[in-house]
């Protein structure tokens, strides 16, 4: 195969995958403005772990298909950890129903670590979760993480 030929190939391959993060951004760019648009008060979770999140909105996005989950995980120790939203559940216990993350075609979360991340020792960093969303009737959940007591979470629009 030619050099030029190679190149013409890599090209396409750019531009495709430039299309297709174009594509993702214009999709998500209204529901992440609203996002950033909430005001709520931030709800305090103390881990296991010792360290804590604030969860700072559990909202019904604009399809009502989904929930996201925003918040800030604070590491409290003064070495690095390991942050993995993946396993946070969302119960219904009302209904007696159980909402997990999101995951795509390979199991990854859709989530703002997609597995797991390192957090440096007494630093904070925010992160995001999309799970799928009960009913409209259903205005709150319950969030279960890392062995914290469960916490109930209001859905907002």
């Amino acid at each position: 195969m030619s050099a030029m030929l190679k190149e013409r190939i890599r090209i396409g391959r750019v531009r495709r995958i430039r299309a297709m993060c174009v594509s993702i951004v214009l999709l998500w760019a209204p529901n992440l403005n609203a996002i950033a648009q909430q005001t709520t008060s931030p709800i305090s979770v103390t881990l296991t772990s010792g360290n804590t999140a604030n969860i700072i909105s559990l909202k019904r996005m604009s399809d009502s298909d989904t929930l996201m989950l925003r918040g800030t995980f604070n590491n409290k120790r003064s070495s690095s950890m390991r942050l993995d939203v993946s396993d946070i559940a969302l119960v219904d216990l009302k209904n007696r129903k159980e909402y997990h993350i999101i995951r795509n075609d390979r199991n990854d979360c859709i989530c703002s670590t997609r597995s797991s991340a390192q957090v440096d020792g007494e630093v904070s960093v925010d992160f995001w979760a999309a799970f799928a969303a009960p009913p409209d009737s259903v205005t709150a959940l319950s969030l279960f993480w890392d062995g914290a007591d469960p916490i109930q979470i209001p859905i907002t629009k």
